[in-house]
Parts: structure tokens; sequence; C-alpha cells
């Protein structure tokens, strides 16, 4: 897999330009050597020093000497964190997206954890886990002797089985994955305190990766909610984690304080409290790090390079884990389907709505939005949530990218025309919210709306929080619009079916083609005929153009390694920014 785009065939536009200037004009004193691009994907190091490829590399952070081997204490007392502001803000996992578990996560377990250098499942609240030979059940036995926080017991298998019922359909249920604890789970059978074993409806060989970090399956206290119920639990989350529940401000902050005995996982965590503050804009956030008011700071790629130059060190997740791309609004192709409104210009029927998307998708210089927005730190994506290291890779993708999709704004305008818009058309994108691990989300839009107008495209960027775009999409009222997205990298066979089945939640490129070969999928086991099964469903949406893909890239945070001596995570985890228990304090 080649690392890089073909190179443009035209200059940037004057006008992109000058908006991209704009947007780096902050941090463009900080030097940027040449630095070689990592293939997205790779295991790049995550250590504390670790840079983003093309910025500043970062000063390390300090590493003991005899003189202070022998210390004990942090350097601070509290660890703050400045994240963007998040989707949703509740304690209740089973009510909004995966990316909660970011404020969550130093409070909750799950059954498997991931390793942050190799993305492997590895033990956490289950000691062992194994499929059946037929692919309909899985056993798992879980960890003895950890208790929950607040002197509500210990953890066995009814908290297990209490949260795999909160997490299915429910009315305020909002969760990512609710459909497949409600119809791929079955039932879930107690054996004995330690032993579980979920039982399935069909066949699904991915399973750990909804029992792991990837998922949304955090264990809480079922002793908890029998005697407070659900306000209780909202008031306050009692988790196993080496961390427990302080407080939060809603609109502002959530924070923790380290639980009083010896934690079964990290005896004692590094920090006597941390918090996570939502500070909206990326200046004011990089300010809170120079100034010590946080300690780590989400930045965007070229905020990360300024912070580089003032002596902050970048700490990568240890897997290219993003993806990044643009979602139209509409494509619902699927027989009988009463949210499908033909008359948007790209999600008309048959090759009069892909000559379109082929336009759109051949409009926008890709090479432009890596070297500005991202500072070459993205590697191709070229079919949403494909990776050449994942089942059902095409090679024939890479040969027929630069003729498919590559940069061509002539090419954009005659395949508008043949579709019948030679003076182009209105369309509206959402471009002004962010979300976790990519803050560039915005300068994609508008980059990409720049791009469109250059080809006759009359965009107007709508702003909406993602909080309220989000309930927009997940009931089909998203027709006409775009909007950048980001999510990271998943088992293919639940990629699609969250992406692009009428059962998911994310309604973005549905055919009844693709839905009968993902059904067929979900009752194969074989590997070799799973393959070809994704691959089939990777070709229709290569040729049919069913997003508008940008780059595969590495989460990155900034980081004071006066204060943080070592903070390593995998990026694929449904918390983005996870591990955050198991940062290293520089100690005194």
């Amino acid at each position: 897999m080649h690392h890089r785009f073909k190179k443009p065939k035209v200059l940037l536009l004057p006008s992109l330009l000058l908006s991209m200037a704009l947007v780096i004009a902050c941090g463009s004193s900080a030097p940027e050597p040449a630095a070689p691009q990592q293939p997205a994907g790779a295991a790049a190091p995550a250590a504390t020093a670790a840079a983003p490829a093309g910025a500043p590399a970062a000063t390390a952070a300090p590493q003991p000497t005899p003189e202070t081997a022998g210390a004990t204490e942090p350097k601070v007392d509290r660890l703050r964190i400045a994240f963007t502001i998040p989707p949703k803000e509740t304690n209740l996992p089973w009510t909004g997206p995966r990316s909660l578990l970011t404020q969550l996560s130093p409070m909750v377990e799950t059954l498997l954890d991931i390793d942050p250098d190799t993305g492997e499942y590895t033990p956490m609240l289950a000691t062992s886990w194994e499929m059946a030979p037929d692919g309909k059940s899985w056993t798992m036995e879980l960890r003895e002797g950890v208790i929950f926080h607040s002197d509500f017991g210990g953890f066995d298998a009814k908290d297990v089985l209490h949260m795999r019922n909160l997490m299915g359909p429910g009315e305020d249920n909002l969760n990512s994955f609710r459909n497949t604890w409600a119809t791929t789970v079955a039932d879930v059978e107690v054996v004995d305190d330690y032993t579980v074993v979920f039982k399935l409806a069909k066949p699904d060989p991915g399973l750990d990766f909804f029992f792991s970090l990837s998922g949304d399956l955090v264990m809480l206290s079922k002793n908890q909610w029998d005697q407070e119920g659900q306000g209780g639990v909202e008031q306050r989350l009692v988790g196993t984690g080496p961390y427990q529940y302080l407080e939060r401000e809603v609109g502002q902050s959530i924070s923790y304080e380290r639980v009083p005995y010896e934690h079964w996982r990290i005896p004692k965590a590094d920090f006597r409290e941390m918090e996570q503050v939502w500070a909206p804009e990326s200046a004011t956030r990089l300010a809170m790090l120079l100034t010590g008011e946080a300690h780590m700071a989400e930045l965007p790629r070229d905020v990360l390079a300024q912070a580089a130059a003032e002596g902050m060190a970048i700490s990568q997740s240890g897997l290219g884990a993003i993806l990044t791309w643009l979602k139209m609004g509409g494509l619902y192709y699927q027989a009988g389907d009463e949210a499908y409104d033909p008359s948007i210009p790209f999600a008309a029927p048959g090759e009069t709505g892909r000559l379109v998307r082929k336009a759109l998708n051949k409009a926008i210089n890709r090479d432009d939005i890596n070297e500005f927005i991202f500072k070459q730190g993205g590697a191709p994506l070229l079919v949403h949530g494909y990776h050449p290291t994942l089942p059902g890779w095409n090679p024939e993708w890479e040969s027929r990218w630069e003729e498919e999709y590559g940069y061509d704004p002539e090419a954009a305008r005659e395949l508008l025309a043949q579709a019948g818009y030679p003076d182009g058309f209105k369309l509206k994108m959402y471009g002004s919210h962010t979300l976790p691990g990519v803050p560039e989300l915005p300068d994609i839009a508008e980059a990409v709306s720049i791009f469109w107008t250059e080809i006759g495209i009359d965009v107007e960027i709508v702003s909406l929080e993602f909080s309220a775009i989000r309930p927009l999409y997940r009931t089909k009222q998203f027709q006409g619009f775009i909007a950048p997205f980001r999510t990271v990298r998943r088992p293919l066979q639940e990629q699609v079916r969250l992406f692009n089945l009428a059962d998911g939640v994310v309604h973005q490129y549905e055919t009844d083609s693709i839905a009968e070969t993902w059904e067929e999928l979900s009752l194969t086991l074989d590997p070799t005929e799973r393959d070809r099964l994704i691959r089939e469903i990777g070709n229709e949406k290569f040729d049919n153009f069913s997003t508008i893909p940008i780059l595969w890239i590495f989460f990155q945070v900034a980081i004071n390694p006066d204060v943080i001596a070592e903070y390593k995570f995998p990026g694929t985890a449904a918390s983005n920014f996870s591990h955050l228990e198991t940062i290293k304090a520089v100690r005194e």
C-alpha cells in the first residue's frame, strides 16, 4: 500500500491557500522538519515523546535518574486534561455514544482490555473467553476479588447480566451497539458467580470486539441499581476502575479521585485526583497547557506543532485508528424505504446519483488536506472502514483510485454536466462540530467547501453541535446534508452493520445487495469465505462512491513532560483517549 496520494495534477487553489494559511497562522513560527509518514495501521511508537509526522520533534519526557529514582510523589496532586466539548455528558453509558467512555474510562472496566501497542485483546474483568465451535455462544470466566466503589460489593455474573440488559433497546437507549446486545446476543446464561455464557441468535466470530474497550459494555454495579435506581447512577456512577466518581459540572468538567484501597489492576494510580475539562476553542486548550492550568490537551495538528515548539511532548496512539470522511445524507436505496428522496442530486437513483458522488469526490485535493490540516500525518482511506491490514482488502482499489477518486476538478465538472447539473447545485453541510480525536473537522469542512465551490457547487455551511446532528442521522432526517465525520477502526462486519444496514445507527449508504451479503456474512465462520463476502461489500461501496473518504490518521495529544512521564493508548478503544488511569506521573 502506498503511503501518500499521487501528487495533485494542479497547484493548490489560491483561495484554499489563503484559507489554510489563516488556519495554521498560530503555529507558523514552529519549524517543520520533514519526517517520513507512517502507514495507517502500523504499530507506531506510543512513547510520550513521539511527535506527529511532519511536526517539530517534541521534548522527551524526563526519565528517572539515580537522584530521582526513589522519588514517590507526583509533581501535581490533580491531573487536569483539556478536551473538546463531548457529544453528550452523562453517567449512563446506555444513553449515549461510545465516546462517552472517554469521560467514564478512569472509573469503569470492561470484560477485555486492549494492548496499547498491538491492539490485541487481553484479560480485564474476564480472565478467559472462548467461542463455541458453531459460533453461537461465548463463554466468559470472570475475575474474582474485584470490588465496586463505595462499598457496593464484589463484581460477579449478576453485574454482567444487568449491564447486557441495560445496553439493549429501551426508550432512552442511544448506545451504538444496542442492537447487538438485544438481537445478536439472545440471552446471557449465568452458570455460576464467575462464569457466564453469551448465547447468540446467529454466529458472530467477532463478538470479542464488543466485550473489549472497543465496545460499550462497561460493568456497573447491580447492587447500586437495586438500592438507588437509575437516579443513583446518574448522581454517582459506581464502577470497578482505579478512580472513583468525584463530581460533574455539566458543560464544564468531570473529576475523579483515586480509590482508597489497593486496586486489583493498578494498586495505586499515580495521581490522587484527575479532572477532564471541556474547552471548545483550541487556542484556549493550548493556553491552558502552556500556563500549567492543564497538563494534557487535545489539539488540532497545527496547534500540536506549536505546543511541541513550546516544549510540550506529543503522545500518539499505538495504532492508526481513526478514519475521517464526509457522510452524504439520503443514500437510502433499499426497496421501500420511505425516507428516500430521489430529488437530492447526490442521492438520485442509478447512474445520475453515482456520477454526482464521483464528481464530489474528484473535486477534493486530499494531498492538500493532509499537508495543510494534518501536517502529513494521514494515510490514504480508500473505502470507508477498510484497511490493508483487515480482512476483505482489495488491492485493485489502489490501482483504480486515481481514475475514480483522484483530484481532477475539470473531470469533476464534466461529471456534473453528464449527471444533468452543468451549473452545479446547492447543498448544505454541517461544518462547525468537533469530535474527540479530530478537532480538525471544521477545517475539513471549510477546505472541502472551497474545493466544491470551484466546480460550481453552492455550499452553505450550517453551524450545529454534534449533539443535535446525531439524532438527525439516526432517525434518517439527514437527507440532502453532508458533514465531516470520524470513527475508529473496528471489525468490518460490525462497521458495515453500523453504517450500511437499516438496523444500524448511522444510515450512511444502504442497499438490498449489501444487506443480503451482510446476512450471509453473519452466518459464515469460514475465514476465506468471510474475506470474500467482506470484499464484495467493499467493492460495492468503492464502485458506487458510498462516502467521501478523506484519511486514516492517528490520535495525538499534547502533554506537559514536566508532569506526565508516559501516556500509552491504542486509539481503537470506544473512548478514543482510553487508558487515562494508566498515565504515569513525573515524580519529585
